[in-house]
């Protein structure tokens, strides 16, 4: 229980970093964070007394941040996403979140819909580790997919940092499909991101992308046929 309070002060004090002198870059991005965060809060932190207040602090810091705050939005959604762990057994807390996230996961804001799947998927994938349950994973999968497709339904091309989250959602979906043991197509998107990344450093993948598709490679392939 103190490690629960400690990551939730943690947590509290992204928030104060999130609120602060970040900028407006625009409204599309900051509406999906805004629902996002506060659906994690709230379910983080199973309404608890603590949970209530909390989850308006959140609300009120997504409002006064601008778009430009993906990043830190992101980080917040992880820091609640540890708090929780926390305090509730590991198959309620799973089915607590997806049953807040699941109605965002089809969301008109293209951020929003790539971040509630990503996450979705995540939280299926430990599910599935749990329950071995083919219909978890196959549930990770699905969300997975969708967080790599909901890019290819957007014209929102110029969003800040949405090349990012793009390739982020691609591990993701690499991720889940190591999971499955689709290690064939998890190498494929390894390749695909590795050969992105040296042919254009800007292309908005991140050296924790690359490290990232580098270790399916060298778990997958013979040392012969993967990266070096």
């Amino acid at each position: 229980m103190n490690k629960f309070f400690k990551d939730t002060a943690h947590a509290g004090k992204h928030v104060v970093k999130f609120t602060q002198g970040v900028g407006y870059a625009g409204t599309t991005a900051v509406c999906g964070v805004t629902t996002l965060l506060l659906a994690i809060a709230v379910c983080a932190l199973g309404m608890t007394v603590v949970g209530i207040p909390l989850a308006g602090t959140i609300y009120f810091g997504a409002v006064m941040a601008g778009a430009g705050t993906v990043k830190a939005a992101e980080r917040t959604a992880h820091k609640f996403y540890r708090a929780f762990t926390h305090c509730l057994d590991p198959l309620q807390r799973y089915n607590q979140a997806i049953a807040v996230l699941l109605p965002q996961s089809q969301s008109g804001d293209v951020v929003t819909r790539i971040r509630v799947n990503k996450l979705l998927a995540k939280i299926y994938t430990e599910k599935y580790k749990h329950t071995s349950e083919k219909t978890d994973l196959d549930n990770a999968l699905l969300h997975a997919h969708a967080a790599v497709d909901a890019r290819m339904q957007s014209d929102s091309e110029f969003l800040p940092g949405l090349a990012a989250l793009q390739y982020s959602a691609r591990v993701s979906l690499m991720d889940v499909l190591q999971v499955a043991e689709h290690h064939d197509e998890a190498n494929l998107i390894a390749h695909e991101i590795i050969a992105e990344m040296d042919a254009d450093a800007g292309c908005g993948a991140t050296p924790l992308n690359y490290k990232a598709a580098k270790k399916v490679l060298a778990a997958n392939c013979p040392p012969t046929l993967a990266y070096n």
